[in-house]
Order: structure tokens, then C-alpha cells, then sequence
């Protein structure tokens, strides 16, 4: 899901598309789910960089949840 956002300013109007990434975590024995997640950040045209950073947040989170171990 992606919105944008406008704020205007006295010379010029920036505007910023907001991406939402949502992530849903099943264990393969019971496929019953392990751990949810909502994410916001600003959408980039880089986008190996946008993936490349939601995927360390989201391994950050997961360690904080401990539903990964730390390594």
C-alpha cells in the first residue's frame, strides 16, 4: 500500500509517497502465525536500498521479539 503525502511551503510543495510493508511470519508445522508486522517508510527510487534497509529492520525487530536468536 503506498500514499502520498503534500506539504506545502511558501516557494515550492514537496511531496513524499509513503510505502507500508506489511510481514506475517507462519510456523510450517501448524501454519499458525508466529509474529506480525506493519512498516512505514518513505519510498525511494532505489529500491534494493529501500528493500536492503526494511529487511534489516525487520530482522532488528525480530531479534528485539526474540523470534530470532542473535547471532
Amino acid at each position: 500500500m503506498a500514499y502520498r503525502d503534500l506539504y506545502p511551503s511558501s516557494s515550492y510543495t514537496k511531496e513524499n509517497v509513503i510505502v507500508r510493508v506489511e510481514f506475517n511470519l507462519y510456523s510450517t508445522k501448524d501454519e499458525k502465525l508466529v509474529w506480525s508486522g506493519e512498516s512505514d517508510t518513505l519510498y525511494s527510487k532505489d529500491f534494493e536500498k529501500l528493500g536492503k534497509g526494511y529487511a534489516e529492520s525487520l530482522v532488528k525487530q525480530l531479534k528485539k521479539d526474540k523470534v530470532i536468536r542473535k547471532n
